[in-house]
Formats: structure tokens, sequence, C-alpha cells
């Protein structure tokens, strides 16, 4: 027989999707190395182009081009409509059973449908096409923030076999910016005699995660508050630290690191808040009011968010969190340690005390005082900083609304307590 039945090209179908889509998954972990990614590609292009194959096959099994047929004319002629409506019925029906057997998202059933689960497939595409996108940018942006860390701490070591296993268990800190990441990496790392391993982006790979089961392990950095995140540090690293400050320290504070930076050409340091010279050069003209300014539209409202994200993930208490401030590690340096220490349960003994230099070329440690910035911002900006923190926030870690200002004399609190 010349023609073929509709049930031979559904089967057509599956066995060419099955096929391809591994082809698809295969391909697509050869180019990004993460599986999950692969798997989400594979699923969703198995369900589109089951349906694109079958329509083109239909419509060649439609096009008389290239058959030669040598049946009588009797038996060549085409089933009736009722026949074909019973055989499209059947064709819908068995399809419907294999999409709802994979819990598709869609349903083959009418045009309209169809064009749906098309506009649903485009969509999907797309953020498939966004996200790789974003990854291949994470790992550019990876490997200039290792050259970053190679400036603090030069190359890596491998893990001491001797600091390995449950008695060593591996330390994350996510840390707030400018809340004493660097400081804290090298008074942890150096007092627990733990390597450093650097999670180099904001939502780092399972890959990344995996180097920490070990134990012996360290890391800070300003990791995203975000679901992935959390359940890979729950998995690999089952407990870790997050270390925050006020937000009002941390815009003063880096004002005064983009300038430091500048003066010693660490400009790496800053592209990601001036993507063009021109933005950077007028940013350098300005006075110090006007850099803070600049700093509480720019920096703050980020800074909130991370906060934000992660007291939500602290509450409910689903995770094992520490949560400590950059206060406590400045003011006493010796109970920040303990307190570590206690959390991961690991006795005084395995932390050998050292000397580390507070100062910005080493340790990143400008000056570390607690009410800097209310000496120096107007009331003004106290305002708009209150604002931006909220005051639910102000007072769960006792964060005067004014600070410590000795220079100008308080105001009613009615006009600068944020509602």
């Amino acid at each position: 027989m010349m023609r073929e039945s509709h049930l031979r090209s559904v089967i057509k179908s599956v066995s060419w999707r099955l096929f391809g889509t591994f082809v698809t998954m295969f391909v697509t972990w050869m180019v990004t190395r993460q599986i999950n990614l692969a798997l989400y590609v594979g699923l969703f292009e198995f369900f589109a182009k089951v349906g694109f194959f079958y329509l083109h096959e239909r419509l060649w099994g439609a096009i008389r081009f290239g058959v030669i047929s040598h049946m009588p004319s009797a038996l060549s002629q085409s089933p009736s409509i009722a026949t074909r409506r019973a055989l499209l019925s059947r064709i819908t029906s068995l399809l419907n059973k294999v999409l709802r057997a994979y819990r598709a998202p869609f349903l083959i059933a009418r045009p309209s449908t169809i064009r749906q689960s098309v506009l649903v497939s485009q969509t999907t595409i797309t953020g498939l096409q966004t996200e790789l996108s974003q990854c291949q940018t994470e790992r550019a942006e990876a490997q200039a923030e290792l050259s970053r860390y190679q400036v603090f701490f030069g190359k890596f070591p491998a893990v001491d076999p001797a600091k390995q296993g449950p008695d060593f268990p591996s330390v994350v800190v996510v840390s707030m910016p400018k809340s004493g990441t660097i400081y804290t990496t090298q008074l942890l790392s150096k007092g627990l005699g733990y390597a450093v391993y650097p999670l180099l982006t904001a939502i780092p790979s399972v890959e990344s995660f995996k180097m920490f089961e070990g134990g012996g392990v360290l890391a800070a950095q300003h990791l995203h508050g975000c679901l992935p995140v959390l359940e890979r540090l729950k998995k690999y690293v089952k407990k870790w630290i997050v270390q925050i400050r006020d937000p009002r320290a941390v815009v003063l504070s880096m004002v005064h690191h983009i300038d430091y930076y500048v003066q010693t050409d660490q400009l790496y340091n800053i592209e990601d808040w001036f993507t063009i010279r021109d933005e950077l050069d007028k940013y350098l003209t300005c006075s110090l009011s006007e850099k803070v300014d600049w700093a509480i539209k720019s920096v703050l409202p980020n800074v909130v968010d991370w906060l934000e994200r992660w007291l939500s993930a602290i509450d409910p208490q689903k995770y094992d969190i520490l949560l400590t401030t950059f206060d406590e590690l400045a003011d006493d340096e010796e109970a920040f340690v303990r307190k570590v220490l206690h959390f991961y349960g690991m006795p005084a003994d395995h932390f050998s005390a050292s000397s580390l230099a507070r100062d910005m070329a080493t340790t990143h440690f400008r000056a570390g005082k607690k009410d800097e910035w209310c000496s120096v911002f107007s009331l003004q900006q106290i305002e708009a900083c209150n604002r931006a923190i909220g005051p639910s926030i102000l007072k769960r870690f006792g964060w005067d609304a004014l600070g410590q200002r000795a220079e100008e004399p308080r105001v009613p609190q009615a006009v600068l307590v944020v509602e």
C-alpha cells in the first residue's frame, strides 16, 4: 500500500522524537554541562515536536508528488468522511493519553489548542535561550571573579585530607556586600586551616556545591537567596552563615570603596555599577554628599532586596542558618569565632587564632565604625535610607533611625519614622 495509516504516522512520530530528544539533551549537556537544563530542554521540545512531526507526515501524505500506485482505482478511493472522523478521533484520543501520561501542559484536541500549545512552546524556547545566554554570561563573569579572588588568596590550595570528614564540616558564609566578606574569609580559613573554594556566581551550579560535601572547604560570597541556592546549600552544605550589616553603613562603605578602587586602579571591582567610563568619570566629579545620593538610589535598593530575601528564608526556620552581623565581627572577633564554632559543633581547638591586618589593601577592612554614616549623611539622606529599609527591619535589628548624631540636635521622631 502506498498510503501510510494514521497509526503508523503516530508511532513513527513518537519513535523519531524519542531519538531526537536524546540527541538534543546530549548536545545541550555537552554545551552547558548542566544536566538539569538538558532535561528541561528535552522535556519541552519532545512534546512540541511530536505534534509538528505528525502534521508534517499528514501533509506529505496528502501530496501526490513522487507516489506511484498500482492499486485498482476502486481500492485507491479516499475513505468516507465518517471513516476519517473516526480515525481522527482515535488519533486525538491516543495523543491525549500519551500527553497525560507525561503530565504535559497541553492536550492535542482542537486547532485552537494546538495554536495555544505552539505559543507556549515558543515562549518556552525563548526562555531557554535567555537562560542559556545568562549561563554563558555567568561563565564569563566567573572567570573574571576567579582572578579577583586570586588577588587576595593566590593559588587556591588543595583540600587538606586531615581536615575532611564529619568533624570538619565545610563552612559557607553568605554575606551582604561590604559586610566584611574578605576579612571573614581570611579569618576563618586561616584559623581552621580550610581550603578556600570561591562560589563564583550569585547562583552557583550543583557541581560547585558538591565541593563542600567532604568537609574542609570554606567559601564566603554574596549568594542570591533564591530557591535553587537554598536547596543546593541544604543538600550539600547542610548549614551555613548569613552575615548582614546596617544597609546605611553599606552605602557609605560602598562610596569609600569605589574611591579606593579608582585610586588603586582596581576598576574591575566596580564594573557592575558603571557600565561605561563616562558614568564613572561623572561620578568622580561629585562631592561626597552627591556620591551618597547616587549610592542611595543605585546600591541601597539591591542591598535591601538581598536582605529581605534572606530574612524570608531564615524566618520559617526551614533551613539551618546562623545569622551574624558585621558589628559582632568588628566589636569582638573572638566572640564571633566562638559563635561560628558552636554553630558547626566544632571544638575550640579546631581554630588557631592569627592576627589579620584591618586595612583596605589586604582584607578590604576600611574603618568598621558602627554609626559613621550618621555623621556623614544629611537628615534627608537618612530619611531616604529609612524609607527604603523599612521600620520593621530597623526595629528588628535595633538599628537606630537616626544613629548617634552628635553635631545636630534630634528632630521630633515623628518626622523621621517611616510608617
